[in-house]
């Protein structure tokens, strides 16, 4: 099947369709995905700007009367105190990510670097936890939160938070065992501990991994709903996600100010990832192919 060569299709700085009915399909997959991305984004904006009138009167894809009504932006900036919960969600963004930074490249060197009995079973498990659904690991961490005394605390966001995920530690493992072994032995030879080798070689060689991670862990911490709810339901711990749940009822929400919650929040997140999007891919894919 690899054998053959598809006339339909010509590799060179990617594969690109020159068949009519190939460019056609592709196209049409195109916007209809595109239109699945844009179109519940293009109602939520609409519906930011309506009344609650508008929004209980009219239909959802009308526009509103004016474009120039922030009253509802007003509301979830400061009754909902989103400047409160923006503070809090940098706090959680921050130390989090650095404490993740350092643990996930000190699991990844030591895995690349040493021979231990385990490893494999080691490897292993850290596959066998990405298996778990995100949702069921909240029933053993709310265990250990109300077990530590700390919940309803800023520190169980912080705890949480910090464990480094399988998805980081095997993004470093892969960019670590591209670093040539000799730049480790040249200073082992000139007497370097290992702890030095780590931190004078690793952690600056591994810029590019680190900037990815940071960027996930971020972008992960910056949009988690389920574990602030859970674990810090105080009015003064809420996150910028968290914020405006005040909003939300079980049989009546309003739904024109949880709209202009959302573009709020939406718009930093969407603005740093157009921007840092091929530092994501290239940190992922960095190490897929072997010299």
């Amino acid at each position: 099947m690899f054998g053959k060569k598809n006339k339909n299709y010509k590799f060179a700085a990617g594969i690109h369709a020159t068949n009519p009915i190939h460019i056609a399909f592709n196209y049409i997959l195109l916007i209809l995905l595109s239109a699945m991305v844009i179109m519940p984004m293009l109602i939520v904006f609409i519906v930011s700007f309506k009344t609650n009138n508008e929004y209980i009167s009219t239909d959802i894809l009308k526009l509103p009367n004016s474009f120039l009504n922030f009253e509802n932006y007003r509301v979830i900036i400061q009754e909902a105190k989103l400047l409160s919960g923006l503070k809090n969600t940098l706090i959680m963004v921050i130390v989090p990510t650095f404490i993740t930074v350092i643990m996930g490249t000190m699991v990844a060197y030591v895995v690349t670097r040493f021979d231990f009995w385990g490893k494999k079973l080691v490897l292993g498990l850290f596959v066998l936890s990405s298996l778990i659904p995100y949702i069921i690991m909240q029933i053993g961490q709310f265990a250990v939160i109300k077990n530590l005394g700390i919940f309803n605390t800023r520190y169980a966001g912080l705890l949480i938070y910090a464990a480094a995920g399988v998805v980081e530690i095997y993004i470093f493992i892969q960019h670590i065992e591209k670093i040539p072994v000799a730049l480790d032995e040249s200073a082992l030879i000139e007497g370097a501990s290992f702890f030095r080798i780590y931190r004078s070689i690793i952690l600056p060689l591994s810029k590019p991994a680190i900037a990815t991670v940071v960027i996930l862990r971020a972008l992960f911490i910056y949009n988690d709903m389920v574990m602030p709810y859970l674990l810090m339901p105080k009015q003064s711990l809420r996150t910028i996600v968290t914020c405006f749940l005040n909003y939300s009822y079980d049989n009546v929400s309003q739904w024109n100010i949880m709209g202009a919650g959302i573009i709020t929040i939406l718009l930093p997140a969407v603005t740093i990832y157009i921007f840092i999007q091929r530092y994501i891919f290239a940190g992922i894919t960095d190490g897929a192919v072997k010299d």
